[in-house]
């Protein structure tokens, strides 16, 4: 942010809170702003000094926008379909009809509202490209980018207000409130991942996309990780759709991300076979 920016931010802020002291009390002194129109002047001198100061410029240098070389993370359904395959612990023969039955209905609802934070993220690189091809500027982009950050954080606080299914033993819920952790982990860095696009937009500043990036990769991680959690219920429920292959291995990244749930697998499935 540049000296002017800030300074006009800061001034319109100031304006802008003070304006709306004013006209929430009746009058702020008895010497300068004693009616309501002088407050609304002052209210709308500070609106615009924030809007100058936080705004970027409409099409100056649209094409030095850098577009997100990668998506922030792997659809969450086709990495559980993906541990499903390479890794599951052994069902729980003790497992009751309401319990799978109530686990079913709990991950649609988690799911449902994950894919709407996908949904937002899948619109992010055709806001960029329509800003580079000349279709939008960049104040409309920025505006834009906003928007679907802000629908990122709606479907973050909806799987962070779910609770586990209270019918499950003890084991399963702690590890789905484990998993609820990480999937509000992931949402919050693909906030950050959108914030820094927005950045970007408004400053041209290329150490936003690695910051972007980082976000990414963090994302990913943590949302690997809730899929751990998720894959392992599941299972346990009898609720996977394929068992993995004796020979199959995990991939080097989700083997690293959940070692203590994967290295207690090859014990759980003796256990069952003795």
């Amino acid at each position: 942010m540049g000296l002017m920016a800030a300074v006009s931010l800061t001034c319109g802020a100031l304006a802008l809170g003070l304006a709306l002291v004013g006209l929430a009390v009746g009058r702020l002194d008895r010497v300068l702003l004693k009616n309501r129109r002088r407050l609304a002047l002052l209210g709308a001198a500070g609106l615009a000094l924030v809007f100058a100061g936080s705004a970027p410029p409409t099409r100056a240098a649209a094409e030095q926008v850098v577009l997100p070389t990668a998506p922030p993370s792997t659809p969450i359904r086709l990495v559980l379909l993906r541990l499903e395959s390479l890794w599951a612990p052994w069902p729980d023969p003790s497992v009751a009809p309401e319990q799978q039955a109530a686990y079913e209905q709990w991950e649609r609802r988690v799911l449902g509202a994950y894919a709407k934070a996908e949904q937002a993220l899948d619109a992010v690189p055709g806001v960029l490209n329509d800003l580079r091809e000349g279709r939008l500027d960049r104040f409309t982009a920025w505006m834009q980018l906003a928007r679907l950050k802000h629908d990122v954080n709606q479907a973050r606080l909806t799987v962070t207000s779910m609770m586990p299914p209270a019918v499950l033993d003890l084991e399963m819920e702690r590890r789905l409130t484990a998993a609820l952790h990480k999937l509000n982990e992931s949402l919050l860095n693909q906030r950050r991942y959108v914030a820094h696009l927005q950045h970007h937009v408004r400053t041209l500043d290329r150490e936003e996309l690695e910051r972007a990036a980082e976000e990414a990769a963090n994302a990913a991680r943590a949302l690997e990780e809730a899929a751990f959690g998720l894959v392992w219920v599941k299972a346990r429920l009898g609720l996977t759709q394929q068992r993995p292959a004796a020979t199959a291995t995990l991939p080097p990244a989700l083997e690293t991300s959940a070692a203590p749930w994967a290295r207690a697998a090859p014990a759980e499935a003796s256990s069952s076979a003795g």
